[in-house]
């Protein structure tokens, strides 16, 4: 059975030239998830059909993009939100209940600039950090689940930008 492959990027803050890198360096893919904070008209120059492009509105952004989706792969339901509006950077208390009231099964999340994935039950929170300034100052985040094509069953990795 054929897995799809999501790619999960946040925070680059205009830094277009590392979106088209990632997406070079982990191509082919079948959905590109963006949690906010690109800063940049992103439908106007990645949306060309290879992949499905899912972005989401951050507090640093100004396009009309929805502050949250949701998303079904196959059996999977997929939430999508930057995090700012549900204090991310305090507690995870709000991004839990969303989830819950959404009934997600994984939720994408950024504005921490700090990567991490964990458990609610049986919900996985997956924020990839920041592809471009994490809050380590060390080298940019990103992430990727490889889904299989009902979406039942899936696994995660946390990547930096230099890594194979």
């Amino acid at each position: 059975m054929a897995e799809k492959k999501i790619l999960v990027i946040s925070d680059d803050h205009g830094n277009v030239g590392t979106i088209l890198q990632v997406i070079e360096k982990e191509s082919p893919i079948d959905i590109l998830v963006h949690c906010g904070d690109s800063q940049e008209d992103l439908y106007s120059f990645l949306d060309d059909g290879s992949f499905t492009l899912i972005a989401v509105r951050g507090n640093m952004d100004y396009y009309p993009y929805s502050e949250l989706m949701v998303l079904d792969v196959g059996k999977c339901t997929l939430m999508a939100c930057h995090g700012h509006k549900l204090g991310v950077k305090y507690t995870n208390e709000n991004l839990i209940l969303s989830a819950m009231e959404h009934k997600a099964d994984i939720v994408l999340f950024g504005h921490t600039h700090m990567s991490e994935e964990f458990f609610h039950g049986r919900t996985l929170f997956f924020n990839p950090g920041s592809i471009a300034y994490p809050k380590s100052g060390g080298k940019g985040t990103y992430g990727i689940i490889y889904m299989d094509e009902e979406g039942g069953h899936y696994r995660t990795k946390i990547k930096t930008m230099d890594q194979e």
